[in-house]
């Protein structure tokens, strides 16, 4: 609401926006805090351990050539000292690196059986891409040694309750 003063006449106007609801126009508070939605596993100790935070800090770089730097966060376990991981990014990187060493099978397949005549050397190619997309699968070491220890975990936790 606007109050305009004219003429000793005071004239009440409420500003309109043709672009957008007005919902949209209210401010939103935003708020910047960081927090993980779970806590982090530790794969050394095979649990939800007490942990401190160390900032790490690591060049990045720039759309205009140059360089900055970025500090992240990252949790250490109390008991250990080891790096500890966030479960649900683990997944979704070994998916991620599942689902590119599939795509990169499928298009090599496609490549040697439909496209060109199948022959030794095509078979050859196909069998060393097969070796590469399991070695692509077994690439997230240490992600998928958090998943497995938190699934042992898990059925450990099962069998004694």
């Amino acid at each position: 609401m606007v109050e305009l003063a004219f003429n000793n006449k005071t004239i009440n106007k409420t500003p309109k926006n043709r672009f957008l609801p007005r919902e949209w126009m209210e401010e939103e508070i935003v708020t910047l805090n960081n927090e993980p939605s779970e806590e982090p596993w530790c794969s050394s100790c095979h649990n939800f351990t007490d942990y401190k935070r160390k900032w790490i800090t690591y060049p990045r770089a720039d759309l205009d050539g140059g360089t900055y730097s970025e500090t992240v966060e990252v949790p250490h376990c109390v008991h250990c000292g080891s790096v500890m991981f966030d479960l649900s990014n683990c997944r979704k990187f070994v998916w991620g690196v599942r689902l590119c060493a599939y795509a990169f099978l499928i298009v090599v397949s496609l490549l040697c059986f439909f496209l060109f005549d199948i022959t030794a050397t095509g078979m050859t190619i196909w069998f060393l891409c097969l070796l590469v997309t399991i070695l692509l699968c077994k690439l997230p070491v240490k992600s998928r040694e958090a998943l497995q220890s938190h699934s042992d975990y898990q059925k450990l936790s099962k069998l004694s309750s």
